[in-house]
């Protein structure tokens, strides 16, 4: 058996057809890690097909499946959400990062992140990509730029100890802002 390595467009292809592949036929292997990995796929699928109701869609099904996940307490929005903003901030999609970088935050807890590994991280991995949605061109002045800041600066104030000293950086920059 062999698994090739496909070059883009192909390799995106393919990986839409494994995973479809997975989840019907092994619908409870890696745990859900396949079903975050296709909610990820079906985004950045219509991102690069430039379909923004395709887009659209997956924003509402991945809003749906996070809302259902979320009642697994090992589980975190950023396993999804981390692709989608990286996804829409790589397109330029300004208006759609800032709104899931606000859906993400407003689904993320600072409670017990010392002890709890997938509040850790996905407070690091929110504020890495707040951080750089304000980075980009636009991103401070932009509208939604208030409410990821705020955003932010709420989740920060449980989680500061945790968060590297870039991290650190940016919330300060923030504050400052």
């Amino acid at each position: 058996m062999t698994d090739p390595l496909f070059d883009e467009p192909w390799s995106h292809q393919a990986e839409g057809v494994e995973l479809q592949w997975i989840l019907t036929n092994d619908p409870g292997r890696g745990g859900g890690f396949y079903r975050d990995q296709w909610e990820t796929w079906q985004f950045k699928d219509a991102t690069l097909r430039g379909d923004r109701p395709g887009m659209a869609a997956a924003r509402a099904r991945a809003r749906r499946y996070v809302a259902e996940r979320m009642a697994d307490t090992w589980w975190s929005p950023g396993n999804v959400f981390f692709s989608f903003v990286w996804t829409a901030l790589a397109a330029g999609d300004l208006d759609g990062a800032a709104d899931d970088l606000v859906y993400w935050l407003s689904r993320s807890s600072s409670e017990d992140v010392e002890n709890d590994n997938a509040r850790r991280t996905n407070c690091r991995q929110v504020i890495d990509l707040a951080s750089r949605f304000m980075a980009t061109p636009g991103g401070t002045a932009h509208p939604g730029g208030v409410q990821v800041r705020q955003g932010c600066l709420k989740l920060a104030e449980g989680s500061y100890q945790i968060l590297n000293p870039q991290q650190q950086a940016a919330v300060l920059a923030m504050a400052r802002a």
